[in-house]
């Protein structure tokens, strides 16, 4: 399965109402869970991917208008790149 991450252009996402939110950690654990989901039935175009800085920034921004993700607060939303 392939599935391109969405490019951050400033946009809002909505709120991940009646969805499921994962964290892999790099393209093998991705491939491997995009493969499975797929044998699964689920298509491409049903699932949003999102890595990298523009990952977190749409994450943060996502955050800060409607949904709690459970993550404290930081004094910079660079700081989850440092890690």
């Amino acid at each position: 399965m392939s599935s391109k991450p969405m490019v951050d252009r400033g946009q809002t996402l909505t709120a991940p109402a009646g969805k499921v939110i994962g964290f892999l950690d790099g393209k093998v654990e991705f491939e491997a869970f995009a493969d499975a989901l797929s044998t699964a039935g689920y298509k491409t175009k049903t699932i949003t991917t999102l890595n990298s800085t523009d990952g977190i920034q749409l994450l943060e921004r996502l955050k800060e208008h409607s949904f709690s993700l459970g993550i404290p607060r930081t004094a910079s939303s660079n700081s989850a790149c440092d890690n």
